[in-house]
């Protein structure tokens, strides 16, 4: 909860071992221990690693009857080990089944965990009106629910609502209401005051600036933000921005900037990196 995933990341394997080997009755505090690592695993772009675990813990869950760590897993961020094999359908039928396989009553975070998982597959498509559409149909119920006083949900949600305001085109610039909204989530972002969101801020404040045709002012934020998320080893997150960076500068530079950042997407399992960098980081960034 507070960025600091790879230190997370080693405390939760451990944990796991411990629960598992030493342990018992403890079902819930080892689902809980794997959907964290799972999740640390996103944060870090350790998208090998990601892929490599996540069926192994779906396959625990189903077998043990584990119905808190499948829905889990198969929404929220782990549902993204999906769209890194780029399977959006897949994605989007496994978080609409874990929310139906759900209490109904009232709006509880896996219902959350699930909506989320769905708008981001409809920017992963590039589907930015249906993103826009889904998120504010239940964002009421969002603000509502007790996921917002959780600080990594509260930024989580602000960062995807401002994301939905950039991909809805092309009538975008006329649309002052939304630039207003992106500019409150950025300031709404940096005042949490968490250094792992600082350069998500920073990506929102490039996007505008490259919008308004303010190349110079958005490779300033852009290189903020890779800064930013290389102290918070946020690797895949700094790819994408590289990516965008690459793609408004332009000329031979510009492209060698991208393909080095689709080679290490690649690398990492991802099948097709510009839907990842569009869902990440959706914007006008073309030179």
């Amino acid at each position: 909860f507070e960025g600091r995933f790879a230190r997370s990341l080693d405390a939760l394997d451990q944990a796991e071992q411990l629960l598992r080997e030493r342990c018992t009755g403890v079902s819930w505090e080892r689902a809980t221990t794997l959907t964290f690592a799972a999740w640390n695993l996103w944060f870090l772009g350790d998208l090998r690693e990601l892929c490599r675990r996540f069926p192994l813990y779906l396959r625990e869950a189903e077998e043990r009857g584990d119905r808190y760590l499948e829905v889990n897993l198969r929404t929220s961020f782990s549902n993204a080990a999906w769209l890194v094999h780029n399977e959006p359908e897949r994605a989007e039928r496994e978080a609409e089944d874990a929310a139906l396989h759900w209490s109904t009553a009232g709006f509880h975070l896996q219902h959350a965990f699930a909506h989320v998982s769905r708008v981001e597959v409809d920017l992963y498509r590039g589907d930015g009106s249906a993103a826009r559409r889904r998120l504010l149909e239940r964002w009421h119920e969002l603000e509502a629910s007790q996921v917002r006083r959780v600080q990594l949900a509260r930024i989580h949600l602000d960062y995807l609502r401002a994301r939905t305001a950039l991909a809805v085109a092309p009538a975008w610039e006329s649309r002052g209401e939304l630039i207003d909204e992106i500019t409150r989530a950025a300031l709404s972002i940096e005042r949490e005051r968490a250094p792992w969101a600082d350069p998500l801020a920073a990506t929102l404040r490039a996007s505008l600036s490259a919008r308004r045709r303010e190349r110079p002012q958005a490779l300033r934020e852009l290189d903020r933000a890779i800064a930013g998320f290389e102290a918070a080893s946020m690797s895949l997150h700094a790819a994408v921005a590289r990516r965008c960076q690459g793609e408004l500068d332009g000329g031979d530079a510009g492209r060698e900037q991208v393909e080095q950042a689709d080679r290490w997407m690649k690398e990492q399992g991802v099948v097709a990196p510009e839907r990842i960098s569009a869902m990440l980081l959706p914007g006008r960034w073309r030179a």
